[in-house]
């Protein structure tokens, strides 16, 4: 960014087109348009035919570039090469490690990044990524526990047709279900991508998680995105516990990937386990996996193994970018290549109101329940948490989410700063701008508004900040 925001919001135009080409053709997250038969062109600007891959006389299908397999499957590299059986990549320090068995979950007793989903050796694999590096910023749009699963199948069509690439539906328990949400979505929408806002390994078997996204994305063909987390919603009144939270997400991812591959897996979790199960749903693909986490550990494993890292609530670029230094920690000890653009996502709170006041009030609830439910890791609020009042402070410390929310007139501005976006369309595009200069080019909003009527903010977002922030982007 070359510009000062002040200045590129100065020269905007009032009308500037949406995530939209000049024919009015919706763009992919990976800002490519369909054509008008709703197919998407490849890296070079070509779209599929009908029959999309046609295999040769020898009943061989060609991949994404053009190149042809092996009498094994294996499709060669850009240099022409196919691998060997052993399907070898170079670790962190250049090695080769030993193909990791889908049937082995982690050890018992594992700990540290590097322990969370060893081979038999020991070693940990190079896992390829899915998602591809955008030409210009990604937008989704999440709807809240609050939303009504009606209003959001509503809005969803309007998501789309605003320019959104993205669609993300929370998966708070005992409120709307998420995957049902967005089955509807699914049947009333054309390419926005669909996202599970977050599946976790201790309420719903990940196998069972995984078929159901797999059924999501054959019913959207090819629009699912499975984001998957810790969780911790409903499980103290399900009488569950978030059992080594770490070792158990790095299972479920390792199983959930295996398993909509198409491959049979076993495994043996702390609250899990698997044994030669085997997806049913033929042709089903290898939906790309987002981790979604603010712990640091959770965040290095997200880059060693995920296909990107969902950062929340971290509006501070320098706190944003330390957590994004751990996804790049872990993708560098696994040896994969990583890119801050491509394998990151700033998933942020939002509400765009010219109103500044009632901007900041409308994500008042949302951080009232952010400071009780870490408390005392209160450690992504950086500076602004020395400028908590005691009271709140005891608030927090006791838990008391009522006391806390009636008293939250008085959390500061700077706290409020810390983990959303709020204001005029003006005042949040510099924000996004400002996080935007750490390298980051995914953002997921998660819209709030006192009525709880989110769809002005979701227009606002469209209309009125996006057009600034790629203004912005490219002075």
């Amino acid at each position: 960014m070359t510009a000062k925001t002040s200045d590129l919001v100065a020269r905007v135009p009032g009308a500037v087109a949406r995530a939209r080409d000049s024919a009015g053709r919706a763009r992919d997250s990976a800002g490519r348009t369909r054509d008008s038969a709703g197919k998407t062109p490849d890296s070079a600007g070509k779209t599929p035919d009908s029959a999309a891959k046609t295999p040769d006389s020898a009943g061989k299908i060609p991949d994404s570039a053009g190149r042809m397999p092996d009498s094994a499957g294996r499709a060669p590299d850009s240099a022409g090469k196919t691998p060997d059986s052993a399907a070898k990549t170079p670790g962190s320090a250049g090695k080769m490690p030993d193909r990791v068995a889908s049937t082995v979950g982690p050890a018992a007793g594992a700990s540290g990044l590097a322990a969370t989903m060893p081979d038999p050796a020991g070693k940990t694999p190079q896992t390829p990524r899915t998602p591809q590096i955008p030409k210009d910023p990604v937008f989704g749009f999440g709807f809240g526990r609050y939303i009504e699963a009606s209003t959001a199948v509503r809005l969803a069509p309007e998501a789309e047709a605003l320019g959104y690439h993205q669609l993300w539906v929370s998966n708070e328990r005992f409120h709307r279900d998420m995957l049902v949400t967005l089955g509807a979505a699914a049947a009333v929408t054309a390419t926005i991508e669909l996202g599970t806002f977050v599946a976790d390994p201790y309420t719903v078997h990940p196998l069972v998680t995984a078929a159901a996204v797999a059924t999501l994305d054959e019913l959207s063909g090819g629009r699912a995105l499975l984001g998957l987390g810790a969780g911790g919603s409903g499980l103290p009144e399900m009488g569950l516990r978030r059992v080594r939270p770490l070792q158990t997400v790095a299972a479920a991812l390792e199983v959930t990937r295996a398993f909509l591959r198409g491959e049979t897996v076993s495994a043996q979790a702390d609250v899990f386990a698997a044994e030669g199960a085997r997806l049913a749903v033929k042709g089903s693909r290898a939906v790309p996996i987002v981790l979604a986490s603010q712990s640091p550990r959770m965040l290095r494993l997200a880059g060693a193994v995920a296909d990107q890292a969902m950062i929340a609530s971290l509006a501070l670029p320098g706190r944003f970018e330390e957590a994004a230094g751990r996804v790049r920690a872990g993708a560098v000890e696994a040896g994969r290549e990583w890119r801050i653009d491509r394998d990151v996502v700033a998933r942020i709170d939002c509400c765009v109101d010219d109103d500044p006041a009632r901007a900041r009030d409308a994500v008042r609830p949302l951080i009232t329940q952010l400071l009780v439910g870490y408390y005392p890791r209160w450690e992504f609020l950086g500076e602004a948490r020395g400028q908590m009042p005691p009271e709140l402070e005891a608030f927090a410390a006791a838990k008391d989410y009522p006391r806390m929310l009636a008293a939250s007139a008085a959390i500061p501005d700077a706290v409020l700063d810390a983990v959303s976006w709020t204001g005029p369309p003006e005042t949040v595009a510099k924000r996004v701008l400002e996080l935007a200069a750490t390298g980051v080019r995914r953002f997921v909003i998660l819209p709030h508004a006192l009525d709880r009527d989110i769809a002005p903010t979701m227009r606002a977002f469209a209309d009125r900040v996006i057009p600034l922030v790629r203004d912005g982007l490219v002075t």
